[in-house]
């Protein structure tokens, strides 16, 4: 009797457990623009275009997501939906005030604004480019950027012929993904989560990066306010395809990256990389303190070469853009998260390996990489994911630096 009574309550316990952690659907309101954080890590923020008892979908810049309530682990509603309008009040109703969010968001989609400021001047023209401080607006051919703090409102111009209606293209992907860091905070001053930008990267710096969002606008972001960049777009395809559609062979102690695997004639990237960091000698202890030029050195001695920034990204995320190497979800003890204060020896930790059998790539020691323009960047690093790309600014040699090679045709 006394262990079907506790079966019973563990029972309810779990029942209860469940209820409480459910998100209320119900309060969720069709066409408000949300920020909602996915049990999976993800961070969208977008307008909710549509939803059924158990899932929806967010509109992100152009992007749809649909997935299932359970996946949301938290949202926060930005703006409320607007009022709907029918065809008698659309013909007698004036311009919409929109707030700077909902522009963001919209972007190009929205014709004709007119925006005024503090001084009482007003602006009347087309959005030419907008970020989280700035929009460029189109004055008749003259752009003119103003910023967020000196806007007092901003209208829609209803003109009075009506347009004939234009078909946009809809982007096709890949997408680059790229995470900012949220200046606001929580009601009780927590750091909130970082915001998500999609869109394709069209310009590398170790300043700031560009990217073209899914409303073609062009965005420019400081490199010291990003937290994460996961790349997913193929730019240059035919370029790769000479590059990488050649047979290669890898010598000891090197891993073939091959993806997608088995494609020869149309892969993304193909490549032999070291199976741990350098020297490449597992129980060995990395080498540490290599400036950028003392690590192009030593990997050229032996007929190999520093990795690329996306060769050592597809290396350590895989096909699937795994976050980590050994999956989507953090698990601190797997890698050596203390790598600064306490470097271990080379395959010490048995699990930090990623599904080709590449060891440490997040954990223990950055890594030397190249950018597209033979720059230097560093990745990996005790607290980095596959996808965290840091400036190596001058490329001098500091205690937490190593390197990993790579070779290929």
């Amino acid at each position: 009797m006394q262990q079907r009574s506790l079966f019973s309550l563990v029972i309810l316990l779990t029942v209860l457990v469940t209820a409480i952690s459910a998100i209320d659907s119900s309060s969720i309101q069709v066409g408000g623009i949300y920020k909602m954080e996915l049990y999976t890590g993800d961070l969208l923020e977008g307008i909710i275009e549509s939803k059924t008892d158990t899932s929806l979908i967010i509109d992100c810049a152009g992007k749809p997501y649909t997935f299932n309530f359970s996946l949301i682990s938290r949202y926060t509603m930005l703006s409320a939906p607007k009022p709907k309008m029918t065809k008698k009040t659309t013909k007698s109703s004036g311009p919409q005030v929109l707030t700077f969010l909902e522009l963001l968001h919209r972007g190009q989609s929205v014709d004709t604004i007119i925006v005024q400021i503090t001084s009482g001047t007003k602006f009347k023209g087309v959005v030419s480019a907008i970020d989280t401080e700035t929009v460029q607006l189109n004055v008749t051919g003259s752009v003119i950027p103003i910023s967020k703090d000196i806007i007092t409102t901003i209208t829609t111009h209803v003109a009075k012929k009506k347009k004939p209606k234009v078909t946009k293209s809809v982007p096709m992907g890949p997408f680059d993904s790229i995470y900012v860091n949220n200046s606001e905070t929580g009601e009780y001053g927590q750091k909130l989560p970082p915001l998500l930008t999609i869109g394709t990267i069209i310009s590398d710096s170790p300043e700031s990066i560009k990217v073209r969002t899914l409303n073609n606008l062009v965005q420019e972001i400081e490199r010291r306010n990003i937290s994460q960049i996961r790349r997913h777009s193929a730019d240059e395809y035919q370029r790769n395809i000479a590059t990488y559609a050649k047979p290669l062979f890898c010598r000891g102690q090197m891993i073939l990256i091959d993806l997608p695997p088995g494609q020869d004639t149309r892969p993304f990237f193909k490549v032999c990389i070291d199976k741990y960091e350098y020297p490449n000698k597992k129980d060995q202890m990395p080498q540490r303190n290599v400036s950028f030029k003392e690590a192009q050195t030593l990997c050229k001695q032996q007929g190999k070469r520093l990795c690329t920034v996306e060769e050592w990204q597809w290396a350590c995320s895989g096909l699937e853009n795994y976050p980590y190497p050994y999956g989507f979800n953090l698990q601190k003890e797997t890698c050596n998260r203390e790598g600064i204060k306490r470097p271990e020896p080379s395959g010490a930790r048995y699990k930090c390996v990623g599904k080709f059998g590449v060891y440490d790539m997040v954990g223990n020691m950055f890594e030397w990489v190249v950018g597209k323009q033979g720059e230097p960047y560093l990745m990996g690093g005790p607290l980095s994911k596959c996808q965290t790309i840091s400036p190596g600014l001058s490329g001098t040699a500091k205690p937490q630096v190593g390197l990993r090679c790579c070779a290929s045709n």
